[in-house]
């Protein structure tokens, strides 16, 4: 019975330290493994932005060089010079200026997919005007004295040969005819939002030779300059689904525009700035990094704010779901745990066994000891010392415990004989001396 106590004794121990050492190995990994995962992500986060803020700046500038291009090329500068010279001359004369400008911001708008391109004069009244409707209608026209001449025609249409028609003012398109801010001299890329979208903003001065009576020469001079606007909308976000792996949305103000993600329809900005400096590009903007919560789902987010004028006017941004790191760390947890079972598996019988070396000297050292308390009190036997270790040593010292009692008890055992025949001759002694006292005494 004892025998079995101390070998269930010692299994359940082994047992228990494996599971605690497994239960601390699996706590310590699954730590480390989050904030692995973590870091990187957030460097995929980071890679991803850094290719999203690249592909913008590009497209940007290559928006702005376009429509700079299309200036020079249809020589935009001298019809407007033209047009301003003569702002209040009948449309025999000047109708083809403005048809020169009107198909050339148009055949550029339809190229490109632009939402919006409008030619102003340098006193800031519109010349001409290109517009994309809510229904995606067209509209390409120009504004003479008080009245809009305009045509509307769907994608991929000819609108030569549409009539033009003429109002006070454009159906369905709100179109201011005369610019609001400080008129630009140089050229200026930035953002706005046009349609509910956030979008790309290109300025472009217009220049035509001009007499200068001062050097009596034919110089450059700025005549008016040219709007155009390029939404960043879902197809721009199809777009770098090509190229990036994760989900972007875009956000005018705090509200969803576009994006991979309909259901994320609101975003947080409070940690981000709400202005920035006059200096502001998007080139050198750094990000946003944080988590978020979607219903019951998780996500790593990275943004980038979006500025206009110093004001900011939106964000755009890229999540990843949390689902592969908890499966990452799902995995480890189960990996180890089924380590620690095949640990368990092999530990049993090894320490079942390990038990047995270790109890049965002891067992038969509690056993001597108990036949020397209780039993007869036979010294003469002795332990077998079958190993050299612990155990070893303990059966060692018993016996040679054992053989000190046995060598004490056999000492007690020949004093005590000698003890005895002392005492028989101090006893006969007296007996002899008792009876010569009683015989002198006779006498």
């Amino acid at each position: 019975m004892i025998r079995k106590k101390l070998r269930y004794k010692i299994l359940i121990g082994a047992l228990a330290l494996v599971l605690t050492v497994s239960v601390a190995i699996t706590t310590v990994v699954s730590v480390l493994l989050i904030r692995q995962n973590k870091a990187a992500v957030r460097h995929s986060l980071d890679k991803t932005l850094t290719v999203v803020r690249d592909t913008v700046a590009d497209t940007q500038h290559v928006f702005s060089d376009g429509i700079r291009h299309m200036a020079e090329v249809n020589k935009l500068g001298a019809d407007v010079k033209f047009l301003s010279d003569f702002r209040d001359g009948d449309l025999t004369m000047t109708g083809n200026s403005f048809a020169n400008i009107a198909r050339a911001i148009t055949n550029q708008a339809v190229a490109e997919q632009l939402y919006r391109v409008r030619v102003y004069r340098l006193d800031g009244g519109l010349v001409c005007f290109f517009e994309r409707g809510p229904d995606n209608t067209l509209v390409m026209g120009y504004r003479h004295k008080d009245g809009f001449h305009f045509r509307t025609f769907a994608s991929g249409e000819a609108y030569d040969g549409i009539p033009m028609k003429t109002a006070s003012s454009v159906p369905g398109v709100d179109i201011d005819p005369q610019w609001q801010d400080t008129v630009p001299e140089l050229s200026l890329n930035g953002f706005a939002t046009a349609g509910g979208q956030i979008s790309l903003e290109a300025v472009e001065p217009v220049y035509a030779n001009a007499y200068n009576p001062k050097t009596e020469q034919s110089e450059p001079r700025q005549f008016g300059f040219v709007v155009a606007v390029k939404q960043l909308d879902q197809a721009f976000v199809r777009q770098m689904g090509r190229i990036i792996d994760m989900d972007l949305n875009l956000f005018v103000g705090g509200a969803y525009a576009a994006g991979d993600m309909d259901r994320y329809d609101t975003v947080d900005l409070s940690g981000v700035p709400q202005s920035a400096d006059a200096g502001w590009a998007i080139g050198t903007q750094p990000f946003f990094l944080n988590e978020i919560s979607l219903g019951p789902d998780r996500y790593f987010q990275g943004l980038i704010p979006v500025y206009r004028a110093g004001d900011r006017i939106g964000a755009m941004l890229v999540v990843q779901s949390d689902a592969q790191l908890r499966s990452n760390t799902r995995q480890m947890v189960l990996t180890i745990g089924l380590v620690a079972i095949a640990c368990a598996t092999l530990v049993m019988p090894l320490a079942w066994l390990a038990a047995g070396r270790m109890v049965d000297p002891l067992t038969r050292i509690v056993e001597k000891l108990k036949d020397i308390a209780a039993g007869d009190g036979d010294l003469t036997t002795r332990l077998e010392i079958t190993a050299r270790d612990e155990i070893g040593q303990v059966a060692r010292w018993f016996n040679t415990f054992i053989d000190k009692i046995h060598g004490l008890i056999k000492d007690v055992d020949v004093h005590s004989g000698q003890l005895s025949q002392s005492s028989s001759a101090l006893a006969e002694i007296s007996r002899t001396m008792a009876d010569g006292a009683e015989q002198t005494y006779e006498r």
